[in-house]
């Protein structure tokens, strides 16, 4: 706010009205009305306003003060925003400037629908699109939702989905509320390992102890992060390496839940065992090239006992595999053990998988490419060198299977070369369950 001697001849030494306008902003010359907000600290902050300057840019701000209905109070009390965001909507009233940040965009634009200033809502939007990270998704998601912006919170889940460490690594994680962090544990799409999430859930029962003042020791962590998240991280997924590094030392699970997740680990059906076992999809399908390893006018077969399939392939130029796509019957679902092996000319039965996965797969109730079929998606991508053979042995249970029987041999995808052939247990080569191979150019 300008002192008095600052006010004084202050027409003359700026040129432009807009200047002139602009240096009445939060100024007590000449003003006629007050607004009353809470500053960062909660205190109550009075920013000095001029009513035919708000009427000019906000037919709301007309409507208040020049209306049939005129409000003759000159103290306004604004409950539902915060001082930094009032100032900077009425800079825009005064200048149309705004100094936009994920901190205060969302107030604004509340803020701009409030009082049906247009131009400045459009700027905000704009910022979001541009400027919505995971770095600060934590600060605008709670904020899109608490103002009802359902395309921006749809937006923010993506960035969470799609940059799940670096959104849960940021600096406003540990900060947000014990509901929102419940829907990010329950998000089948999130892109992190399992144990990762538990140790960004682990900070945040932390800043929570801090919060409630209390010691952040085993009680008090299990008690401020609640059964309804513990249950749904999903221990089973971890390897017993990292559950026993991590997981007991916490004091976020029980000795009984500690017990029974290691019976599990080591093969023992636990009856009680209350955690979620259904993997995330770590990779969303959509992000990978596809190599299509079929004519679209292939002859389909359907039986029920050729359930062991193998794939041998090579690429011309080293790529990332990401995961296959097998046929499948409409809807069904299909129990999965999957393999894959790097072998010189005949494997070794002992060889040690590159990757191995054993879950279940629902097939998709729609055709794609004239065939239905599911995505066996790996975990983390794995690197495959050129000119050399690999192998890809599924084990399929479940309903009857459809299986290609004209495979192309060679495919030219995106300038990468496969060269592969399929097997199914009846020995009958270039048919069989593997419609397409997910990967990534390095």
């Amino acid at each position: 706010m300008a002192s008095k001697e600052e006010n004084e001849g202050w027409q003359t030494t700026r040129k432009t009205l807009t200047d002139r306008v602009e240096f009445l902003l939060n100024n007590s010359l000449m003003s006629d009305v007050s607004f009353v907000v809470r500053n960062a600290s909660g205190e109550e902050e009075s920013l000095a306003a001029h009513k035919f300057v708000l009427a000019v840019s906000s037919p709301v701000f007309y409507a208040m003060f020049y209306g049939e209905l005129a409000e003759r109070k000159n103290k306004i009390v604004l409950p539902d925003c915060d001082s930094e965001s009032f100032l900077e909507f009425l800079r825009f009233l005064y200048s149309d400037k705004v100094d936009l940040s994920g901190r205060c965009v969302m107030q604004i634009s509340y803020l701009a629908k409030k009082y049906i200033v247009p131009e400045l809502e459009t700027k905000c939007t704009n910022f979001l699109k541009e400027n919505l990270s995971p770095e600060n998704v934590f600060d605008i998601l709670p904020l899109a939702k608490k103002f009802d912006e359902a395309e921006l919170v749809v937006r923010c889940w993506e960035v969470v989905d799609r940059s799940t460490q670096v959104a849960l690594q940021s600096e406003t994680f540990p900060s947000i509320t014990k509901e929102l962090l419940a829907e990010v544990v329950k998000r089948d799409d999130l892109r992190i390992h399992e144990i990762e999430l538990f140790q960004a859930v682990d900070r945040w029962a932390t800043a929570e102890c801090e919060r409630k003042d209390l010691e952040p020791i085993k009680d008090s962590k299990r008690i401020v992060t609640g059964e309804e998240i513990l249950s749904n991280i999903r221990f089973p997924l971890m390897s017993q390496d990292q559950f026993a590094e991590k997981v007991p030392c916490s004091g976020l699970l029980s000795k009984d839940e500690i017990i029974d997740l290691f019976m599990s680990f080591n093969g023992v059906s636990v009856s009680s065992l209350k955690f979620v076992k259904r993997p995330r999809r770590l990779i969303s399908p959509r992000a990978f090239s596809r190599c299509k390893l079929h004519t679209e006018d292939s002859y389909w077969w359907c039986h029920s006992d050729s359930r062991n399939n193998t794939l041998v392939f090579s690429v011309d130029s080293p790529v990332l595999i990401g995961g296959v796509r097998l046929f499948g019957s409409q809807g069904m679902a299909y129990g999965v053990l999957l393999k894959l092996y790097s072998i010189a000319c005949e494997r070794d039965e002992g060889a040690p998988a590159l990757y191995s996965v054993d879950r279940a797969f629902m097939t998709d109730e729609e055709e794609r490419n004239g065939y239905y079929g599911f995505d066996v998606v790996f975990d983390h991508l794995i690197p495959l060198q050129d000119n050399v053979q690999y192998e890809i042995c599924a084990e399929i249970t479940g309903p009857n299977l459809r299986y290609d029987s004209s495979e192309l041999g060679m495919v030219d995808c995106n300038g990468i070369h496969f060269r592969s052939r399929s097997q199914t247990n009846d020995t009958i080569e270039n048919r069989g369950q593997f419609a397409e191979i997910l990967f990534h150019k390095y």
